[in-house]
Order: C-alpha cells, then structure tokens, then sequence
C-alpha cells in the first residue's frame, strides 16, 4: 500500500486526509440560507435544487437544514389546503369533489352500470 503524504504550511510532511487542509471547508448556516431553503422547499424545489442553489451536497443541505425544508413543505400544504377548503366551502364543485375523493376517500364507482349492452345494427355497415 503506497502512503500518501503532504506538506503542511511549514514544510512538514503529514499524512494526506488528516488534520485541516484538504477538502471543502464546512458549511456555514446563515439565517439568508435558513430563508433561501425554507422559501424554495415551500415552492415545491427539489433538494437537489436547493443545494446546486446553495453550492453544497444534497447531504450537507439534509444535514444543517431539516427544519427548513420540512417546514417549508408543510407551511405551503397548509396554505394550500386552506384556499382549498375555502373554496370547497363558498360552493366550488370541484373543490368539494377533490376534497372528498382525497380527504374523504370517496371514488367513481362505475359498478351499478350495465355491463352487457346490445347493439342492433338496422341495415349493415357502409361499405
């Protein structure tokens, strides 16, 4: 196995991996990361999204920022669904239908149609 090694500031030799120096630095959370993460995860943004957004991984955005992106899913359903329930309520027919197939779990139920249907053709088919 071939060990690496780097030099430190002073010319030192010091195993590469250990110690400060090498890959990214760490990720600094401000509260303008905080709102840019909370604003596009209520928007529907991928994490991905946010991230490339950010410059970070997707692994660094779930790791200092949780409560954001879950906050901001949450707050835009709950808009969302209150305009929604609003409108169901003032009378908007689709509104109500939606409502009770999603939250409701009614469904269209063709069973009660007749299956078996005849057809008559009078006179034969146009050539």
């Amino acid at each position: 196995m071939v060990e690496r090694k780097r030099l430190d500031k002073n010319g030192n030799t010091k195993e590469a991996g250990h110690g400060k120096g090498g890959g990214r630095p760490p990720h600094v959370v401000t509260d303008k990361s905080k709102t840019i993460v909370h604003t596009m995860a209520s928007l529907g943004f991928t994490q991905e999204d946010i991230a490339f957004k950010l410059k970070i991984s997707v692994d660094t955005l779930v790791k200092y920022y949780p409560e954001e992106i879950e906050s901001g899913r949450i707050d835009a359903n709950m808009q969302i669904a209150g305009k929604l329930y609003q409108k169901a309520k003032q009378g908007d027919t689709t509104c109500m239908l939606f409502w009770l197939k999603t939250r409701a779990r009614w469904k269209e139920n063709h069973d009660n149609e007749d299956k078996n249907v005849n057809v008559t053709i009078h006179g034969g088919l146009p050539e």
